[in-house]
């Protein structure tokens, strides 16, 4: 009895925090910063920022992923935040899978 008690107050609490912060998105912003010292720097800026989870530069594409809570910060504040601690920032697009024109017969697509 006192298990089903605990597991349910647990989902409840877990259901308000989901809410509270929205759904958790990633984004990815091609920056200027190209060193250990301004890889740093811009991780920790955006990580001190509210509503971000994580930050990691990849210093050999010079982009930083970020995960973030969607209720609390917008793409544009992350990009700014860059931008406020010197660098340059750009959103990079996400990928989208181009769709195959043929089938496995090489018969055009309608």
């Amino acid at each position: 009895m006192k298990s089903k008690i605990f597991i349910s107050a647990l989902m409840i609490v877990l259901f308000a925090t989901t809410s509270v912060f929205g759904q958790t998105k990633i984004m990815q912003i091609k920056t200027s910063a190209d060193c250990v010292k301004s890889k740093r720097k811009v991780e920790r800026k955006l990580v001190k920022t509210d509503g971000v989870k994580t930050a990691v530069l990849n210093l050999e594409t010079n982009i930083v992923t970020v995960s973030y809570h969607e209720n609390k910060v917008k793409p544009e504040e992350l990009t700014a935040v860059v931008v406020k601690t010197g660098y340059t920032a750009e959103a990079v697009k996400p990928k989208t899978k181009k769709k195959s024109c043929c089938d496995k017969k090489h018969k055009k697509c309608k």
